[in-house]
């Protein structure tokens, strides 16, 4: 298979398994081929205002995982984890969700570095069954 080919196939893969579903006029959701570690699909939502858009996950990604057994409590070895991951994606804890601030010119950079960053986030519960374990 040819470079052209391989990006190609790729762009057709990632069209076919990305949706965006308009759930109100300046709401979108996007559900995503990649997996959180219970292997459901990850969705993210797009809110849009005149001049800038926040991507977040409504809360999930948090829930799930004190679901599971992490805390997220001040100045705990979680939290630092955490703040590590945002901070290096640029994201942020708003309430309950993990957000990122963008314009619309930059959404499709910052929709792959805002997964990145849930994928991340999401490994914290890889971790915590590693120490356990050890």
């Amino acid at each position: 298979m040819k470079a052209n080919e391989m990006k190609h196939s790729c762009l057709k893969w990632l069209e076919n398994n990305e949706k965006y579903t308009s759930l109100s006029s300046n709401l979108i959701q996007i559900d995503t081929p990649f997996l959180d570690p219970s292997r459901d699909y990850i969705t993210i939502y797009v809110e849009s205002s005149e001049h800038d858009m926040t991507l977040t996950d409504d809360g999930w990604t948090l829930d799930y995982l004190e679901t599971h057994g992490l805390t997220f409590k001040k100045g705990s070895k979680e939290t630092k984890m955490l703040e590590l991951i945002l901070k290096k994606f640029n994201l942020i804890k708003e309430d309950d969700s993990i957000q990122l601030k963008t314009q619309a010119a930059n959404f499709p950079v910052d929709k792959q570095r805002y997964l990145q960053g849930l994928l991340q986030v999401n490994d914290l519960l890889l971790l915590k069954e590693c120490v356990k374990k050890a």
